[in-house]
């Protein structure tokens, strides 16, 4: 059972992901039986509450922003569930990536440096902002269609002009 949070959705799962209850839940048999408490960045974060939104507006506000990278041609996958879509974030900066997505429910995904991370939301109309852990770098904006049944993606890379 090295997998505690994955243990915990089994018990209290939403039916696509693991929520916020099932990874205290998680944490709490990691740190009974190992005495250790998980790192404080997950990963892959879904949240109910409409902070990303906010923080998407400020950005957009700001007017300092580069536009969302064009997306890869959404792929059909079958062994995805009716009305929902796989998003693959590719980091192909220096830098460590955080990516947000508001839609119909709000996403959370942390990518290292050169590196893949993927997330199963609601498909749908989303609002991405992806921010780098540098101040000389503005943060990505703009808007992706999500669509049913598909594999999405976006590679975030800085333009060396």
């Amino acid at each position: 059972m090295a997998d505690y949070n994955e243990y915990a959705a089994g018990i209290v799962s939403t039916g696509w992901g693991v929520d916020t209850a099932a990874k205290e839940f998680g944490n709490r048999i990691r740190e009974a039986v190992t005495g250790q408490r998980p790192s404080a960045i997950a990963p892959v974060e879904r949240t109910s509450s409409r902070s990303f939104e906010k923080e998407i507006e400020e950005a957009e506000r700001s007017g300092r922003t580069s536009p969302l990278p064009s997306g890869s041609p959404c792929i059909s996958d079958s062994s995805l569930t009716d009305g929902f879509v796989r998003y693959e974030v590719k980091n192909s900066t220096p830098y460590d990536l955080r990516v947000i997505m508001s839609g119909p429910s709000e996403h959370e995904v942390h990518v290292a440096p050169n590196s893949s991370q993927a997330a199963t939301l609601p498909a749908a109309t989303y609002k991405i902002l992806g921010r780098v852990n540098s101040p000389s770098v503005l943060p990505f904006l703009g808007t992706r269609v999500l669509p049913s049944g598909n594999i999405c993606g976006s590679e975030f890379y800085i333009d060396q002009r």
